[in-house]
Order: C-alpha cells, then sequence, then structure tokens
C-alpha cells in the first residue's frame, strides 16, 4: 500500500518521568492540546480519535479510555477507537490512523499515547508487564528481562558482542538525554563506570540496562494530502509503513539471537517508501533494553550481524554520526511511558525533520525511520518519515 499522501500536521508531548498529581485525564489534554495548536486545526476538523494504552484498567482503574478521551477533549461524538500491541501500541495506533485516512473515510485523525504507571507499586507494575509474554513462559517465571537476557548472552557468545558495547549504548542515549527537557533523565549523566557497576537485573543485564517505568502522554494528527492545503505550513510526509509479528513463545523461535518481526517490518516499511537502508538519515529505535538497539539495527539491515556495537564504538550512531540514533534519548533515557512511547518516537523524527529539535538537532535529516517493539518481538512496527 502507498502512503505517500498522508501527513504529520501536529505533535505534542507532555514530559516523561513519574509524574505526580497527574492523571489520565489531564496528560491526555495536554499532549492533545498541544498538538492541535501545533497544527493550527480547529477541534471541529478532527474526524476521529485513536488511543494507544497498554493497561489503563490496572494501573489506573479506567477500562473505557476512548470515550474518555473524547470528552476531556470535548469531543463527544467523534468516533473514537484503541490500539493495543503491548509496548508497540502507539505506532500501531499510527498505522491504525494511516489506514484510516487512507481509506478516505476520514481527512484528520488524532493520534494519542498516554500511560500513568506509576501508581502502582512496584511489583504490581512488573506483573502487568510480564502478561505480555506467552502463558507458558509465565508459568515459568520467564519475565521479558530475562528473555532479553538470553538474547544478549547468545549474541555475547556467537555474535562478539560485549558487556562494554551495552553501556555505551545507556552512556551515549543519557548524553542524548541531556539535550531533550521533556526526557525523563534529563538531569542525569550515566558513565560507563555506572553502568558496569550498576546491579545485576538478569545476568548480563544491569540495572542501567533497562528503561524506567514512565508516565507521559504522546500525541499527533494524521491528515489526508487534501485536508493537509488548507491549515499545515510546514507537514511532514510518512512515505513508509511496515508490520509484522513472531511466534508468540521465544522458545518456540527459529533464530533467538535476532527478532524477524523487525526484519519483516524494516522490509516491508522500506517497501512501500521505495527506498534502501542508505536513504534513511536518523532513527529512532526501540532500546528498552540496551542490547535491542544493536541487534534492531542489524536485524533492519543498518548494519552485518555482529557489526552494530563496533560502529556504535566508532561513533557512528551517535548524534553528530553518520547514522544517529535515540538522539531523543530513547527509551533507555527519553523514558517508556508504554502506551505512548512509540507515538513519542514518531514524534521526535517529526521534529528533526522540522529542524525544531532545538540542541539536539541534527543538521540536514531528510527521511527518519522509527521502530517500535510489543512483548519480546512479537509485534513490530516500522514507520519512515520524509520532509515533503
Amino acid at each position: 500500500m502507498k502512503v505517500e499522501s498522508i501527513f504529520i500536521t501536529g505533535v505534542g508531548q507532555t514530559k516523561y518521568g513519574k509524574l505526580e498529581g497527574q492523571s489520565l485525564s489531564s496528560l491526555i489534554y495536554e499532549a492533545a492540546s498541544m498538538t492541535l495548536l501545533d497544527a493550527s486545526i480547529a477541534r471541529s476538523q478532527i474526524d476521529a480519535i485513536v488511543i494507544s494504552n497498554l493497561a489503563s484498567n490496572r494501573f489506573n482503574d479506567q477500562q473505557n479510555l476512548t470515550a474518555l478521551c473524547a470528552d476531556v477533549l470535548g469531543l463527544s461524538g467523534t468516533p473514537a477507537f484503541r490500539t493495543g500491541a503491548s509496548s508497540a501500541s502507539g505506532a500501531a495506533a499510527i498505522q491504525q490512523a494511516v489506514m484510516m485516512v487512507k481509506s478516505g473515510m476520514f481527512d484528520n485523525v488524532l493520534v494519542i499515547g498516554v500511560e500513568l504507571m506509576n501508581q502502582v507499586p512496584t511489583d504490581v507494575s512488573t506483573s502487568i508487564l510480564a502478561n505480555s509474554t506467552h502463558p507458558w513462559e509465565q508459568e515459568q517465571g520467564i519475565t521479558i528481562p530475562a528473555l532479553a537476557a538470553m538474547c544478549t548472552r547468545l549474541n555475547m557468545i556467537h555474535n562478539g558482542l560485549t558487556r562494554e558495547q551495552l553501556a555505551l549504548v545507556a552512556v551515549k542515549n543519557h548524553k542524548n538525554a541531556l539535550l531533550n527537557p521533556l526526557a525523563h533523565f534529563h538531569h542525569k549523566k550515566v558513565t560507563i563506570e555506572d553502568v558496569m557497576n550498576s546491579p545485576i537485573i538478569a545476568d548480563p543485564l544491569r540495572l542501567y540496562d533497562f528503561s524506567p517505568r514512565s508516565d507521559g502522554a504522546a500525541a499527533i494528527i494524521i491528515s489526508s494530502g487534501k485536508s493537509v492545503k488548507k491549515f499545515c505550513e510546514q507537514p511532514i510526509r510518512i512515505t513508509g509503513i511496515g508490520a509484522a509479528t513472531d511466534v508468540f513463545a521465544y522458545m518456540d523461535r527459529e533464530n533467538l539471537m535476532s527478532l524477524d518481526a523487525t526484519r519483516l517490518a524494516a522490509e516491508r516499511a522500506l517497501k512501500t517508501a521505495g527506498m534502501t537502508q542508505k536513504e534513511i538519515d536518523i532513527l529512532e529505535v526501540h532500546d528498552a533494553f540496551t542490547p535491542l538497539e544493536l541487534v534492531n539495527l542489524e536485524d533492519m539491515c543498518f548494519f552485518e550481524r555482529g557489526s552494530a556495537g563496533k560502529a556504535l564504538e566508532e561513533g557512528i550512531t551517535e548524534r553528530e554520526g553518520q547514522l544517529p540514533v535515540n538522539v531523543s534519548g530513547g527509551l533507555k533515557a527519553k523514558g517508556h511511558p508504554v502506551g505512548a512511547t512509540g507515538i513519542g518516537q514518531v514524534l521526535e523524527l517529526t521534529l528533526q525533520l522540522r529542524n525544531e529539535a532545538g540542541k539536539r538537532q541534527v543538521p540536514g535529516v531528510e527521511t527518519g525511520l522509527a521502530h517500535a517493539i510489543g512483548g519480546f518481538g512479537n509485534n513490530v512496527f516500522v514507520t519512515i518519515l520524509s520532509r515533503t
């Protein structure tokens, strides 16, 4: 499916972090209001809403999030839909909105992602997140961090991944987050020694290899070509989308060292965009665990197997490098409010392509790729953006 006539016309995001005193309603209102203002569009021009969220019913005792969202925004009567794809729910919401606009039924769709995770104790949150794994794995007490640790160890044995390279991912992304005022860890500098000396969580992964438990919301507006001409001065084109799933149980997959759904989703997105990896200028890649940034880059064929760590050491994926990765700080340091994460990635690329990313702006970017994972490679979505 060609997506050349679909655009992003507005973006808005709250701060990510432990947001005391906030509610789902306040986060939704803040992100959506900024997005409508950014797009210079009236509420009456919004034809539909798609909201992304992992587990408001368990985190916040709110099941009917679509109706809440429409009411909070003064859009009662507007059709509203909800997507669920675990930690890739935001990216799934964007692709659903793209298809809704592409169908011709809607011209402007407001996409909102929200998660308020810190209102429950850590053990409850951990249990909720663990529900993204296969029931067999849950019965054995296997969590997503444990699966990430197994994948990491195999890559260390067979592909030369080193413990120091994992630490460098954390250092790079925390350094980028220092330039992002909305990041969860905006004021936290991290050194290799900090990472290497942090507590072991799932060997060989340590505390600083993990993204934080974040609250926050992000929103964008997806518009048709005929609508965008009426109100948006600097739209960003969605040129490619791709999605894929993998065998649910990690133990049943043929290859335990990579995520096949990432490879498929990237291939499909690049095909719809008519692009190759060499034409992508900047990436926002799912790095809930530091090894995933490197494995994902290899799965999407930006680097040969076993070479992404070396590219990191050489500075290629730094903000000033040839292929900047996670200049927002990534999930690792910008934060990971699950329902908002995939939308926040696309939002960051939109700002970069509009030359509005402030101190973290990468000069001259024309194209960007966002990659989101649900579960441990169970659902993957890749979205490619370009300047119009």
